[in-house]
Parts: structure tokens; C-alpha cells; sequence
């Protein structure tokens, strides 16, 4: 009888939560620019808008002021001095529009910057806790004296893990990641002035056509380009960790994801249990749990026999509420759904490891 109470997750649900992040931020990223650009045509249009109305107005008076018999020249000055038509198209307003859309527009990419490299570090950090919790070490990754996180992550692996990454890989992104995160550090502690005859800056701003730095030494991100790119970055490089760590741990062959619907559909306590007996080429699986603030228990099985699955639902329900009774019959259909997925999870016969979101303590029986 094993049993497994920790929090665990494989590294290809690390790599597919960490694509996930991405893909909303990049769609966060592409609707934003594009309200903003939509802001700064209407605008711009506004100014036109504004002069058309000018024009008549400058036009009655015009006529008006003609009528009363005023000379033509004295009449087109003060008709265009009473619409106010000489300082509708001054630069000056054009630059303010322009000023605004530049500067919003890099607010935001900055902002979309600091986004990525955040669920970047985070999936590292991740990466860390997964290889700490399997190993049951003490030491975490804040523990290693680097002041660089890109560093510390690589030392921690090596030193207390004896993980190296694929060099060759790591090697071929490692200078465009420092540069990112060089950038992003400058962003959050300096508001992305860099100081003066900086070399980063100076190089940084003739090898990447998407920024640009002012005189005072400030980077400004000209498009999104420059965070995008950064994107492509991100899971390349944490794949350059994943082949010796599922070498030095043994890549998790199994995970019961169908434990997550019990837990978020029918918000099961964490005295729940699930059971896996395994007899030739029998296999049964056994759930047993109750509800959150619940003292009512509900069980059912799963089996697969030579090659049949088979799902037997509870049958007595009446104890339940109406609402608690569409979520039972809700989490049978997400099952019977997955059944393609179960039936690999049964044929497997391999250890079982918990969703971290699940709270719920496995049970292997073998026989």
C-alpha cells in the first residue's frame, strides 16, 4: 500500500500552464494595442471633424458680415477669429494626440514586458519546487546566495540536484533572455532609464530595430515585437531543464486529472480517497468522498477488464439537494467524457500523483 499526500504536477503540465499564461497575455496584449490605436484614429479625427464645423461657422459669419457691407478682407479675418479656425490644426494639437499615443502605447508594452518575464520566473520557480517536493530536500531555491534568479535556478538544479541543463541549447537563448531580463530589471527599479554611455544601452539599441532610447537614456519599447519575441523565448528555455530532470526523476507516466473535477465540481473535503486495485489484468478503481461541510458520503466505481471500461454511477442520490445533484450528474458526464483518458490511466498500472489543486490523498492497492 503506498500512499502519496504531497503536491505534484509533470513537467508537461509546467510547460502547457506556462503556454497557456502566454497565449492571454499575448491576446491581452494584441486587443489592448488595438483599443489604443482605435483611441488615438478617433482623435486624430476629431481635430478634422472639429475644423469641418469651423468652416461653416467662418462661412455664415462670413456671409453675414458681407451682407452688412464690411470689406472682404477685414470680414474673412474676423469670421475666421469667431470660429476659432486658425488654432484647430495647430501642431501643437497634433503632437499632444501623438504624445499620449506614444507614451500610452509604452506604458503598456512595458507593462506586457513585466507580465511575461513574471510567469517566466514563476514557471522556473515551479521547475524548482516540483524537483524539491519530489526529492523531499529542505533546501529551496531562494536558499542559493545568486543574486541573478537565471543564475540562482541553474546553480540550485546543479548543486543540490546534480540537474544540468542542455547546454548547447541554453547557450543559443541565454544571451537574449539577460538582455530581456536586464531590461525588465530596469523597467521595475530605474522606470527603464538606463545611466549615461551605458554599453547594454547602446548596443541593445542598434541590434533591436523594435526599442529605441531617448537622449536622456530612456528605453522606450517602440512595438510589440520586442515582448512577443520575448515570448518565443520562454518555454525554449525552460525545456533546456526538462530532459535531465525526467532523466534524474523519471518523467510522472500518469496523472489523474479527472481528480480535479471532484475537487472543483463537487468542492470534495480533504478527507476524500480514491482507491486503484489492480489483479491480472483486472483493474478497479474505487472513489470514496464527501461533500465540503458535509457529513453525507458518496462512492462509485471505475473498472477496466480485458479491455472494456466499465462506470457504475451511485444510484442513490435522494439525500442530496437539487443543486448538489445537477453537480454530481455534471462531474458523471465530465468522466464519462474522459474515458478514453481513464482507460490509459488504468492500463498504465504506475504510481499515481496528485494535481496540486486537488488536496485528496490516493490510495494504491496492489495484489
Amino acid at each position: 500500500m503506498f500512499r502519496f499526500n504531497k503536491p505534484e504536477f509533470g513537467t508537461d503540465r509546467l510547460k502547457d500552464d506556462l503556454a497557456s499564461e502566454l497565449f492571454m497575455i499575448r491576446k491581452y496584449l494584441k486587443t489592448s494595442l488595438s483599443l489604443l490605436e482605435s483611441e488615438h484614429k478617433e482623435q486624430l479625427a476629431s481635430i478634422e471633424k472639429e475644423y469641418q464645423k469651423a468652416l461653416e461657422i467662418q462661412k455664415e459669419e462670413y456671409k453675414h458680415l458681407i451682407e452688412s457691407g464690411e470689406d472682404p478682407k477685414v470680414a474673412d479675418s474676423i469670421a475666421s477669429q469667431v470660429a476659432g479656425i486658425n488654432h484647430i490644426r495647430d501642431p501643437e494639437n497634433y503632437d499632444r494626440i501623438e504624445h499620449f499615443f506614444e507614451s500610452s502605447k509604452n506604458i503598456l508594452l512595458k507593462s506586457a514586458l513585466l507580465l511575461v518575464y513574471g510567469v517566466f520566473e514563476n514557471s522556473l520557480n515551479q521547475l524548482c519546487d516540483f524537483v524539491r517536493n519530489y526529492d523531499s530536500r529542505k533546501i529551496a531555491v531562494r536558499d542559493i546566495d545568486e543574486k541573478n534568479y537565471l543564475r540562482r535556478v541553474k546553480r540550485y538544479l546543479s548543486l543540490v540536484f546534480d540537474i544540468t541543463a542542455n547546454e548547447k541549447a541554453l547557450n543559443k537563448l541565454s544571451s537574449k533572455v539577460n538582455s530581456y531580463q536586464q531590461v525588465r530589471n530596469k523597467i521595475v527599479h530605474a522606470n527603464a532609464f538606463f545611466s549615461k554611455g551605458d554599453s547594454f544601452l547602446e548596443k541593445l539599441n542598434k541590434s533591436n530595430p523594435h526599442i529605441k532610447a531617448t537622449y536622456e537614456n530612456e528605453l522606450i519599447i517602440l512595438d510589440e515585437r520586442f515582448v512577443t519575441d520575448f515570448m518565443d523565448l520562454c518555454i525554449p528555455y525552460l525545456e533546456a531543464f526538462i530532459p535531465s530532470v525526467e532523466a534524474k526523476l523519471g518523467k510522472p507516466t500518469l496523472t489523474l486529472e479527472l481528480l480535479w473535477h471532484i475537487s472543483h465540481n463537487l468542492y470534495v473535503s480533504e478527507t476524500s480517497n480514491a482507491e486503484l486495485k489492480i489483479e491480472d489484468d483486472n483493474l478497479e478503481l474505487n472513489f470514496d468522498f464527501k461533500l465540503k461541510k458535509s457529513t453525507r458520503a458518496l462512492s462509485f466505481k471505475m473498472s477496466f477488464t480485458k479491455g472494456k471500461f466499465k462506470f457504475n454511477p451511485p444510484d442513490d442520490l435522494k439525500s442530496f439537494t437539487k443543486e448538489e445533484v445537477e453537480k454530481l450528474e455534471g462531474f458523471f458526464n465530465d468522466l464519462k467524457k474522459e474515458e478514453a483518458a481513464i482507460i490509459k490511466i488504468l492500463k498504465s498500472k504506475t504510481e499515481i500523483l496528485i494535481d496540486e489543486s486537488t488536496h485528496l490523498c490516493i490510495e494504491i492497492e496492489q495484489k
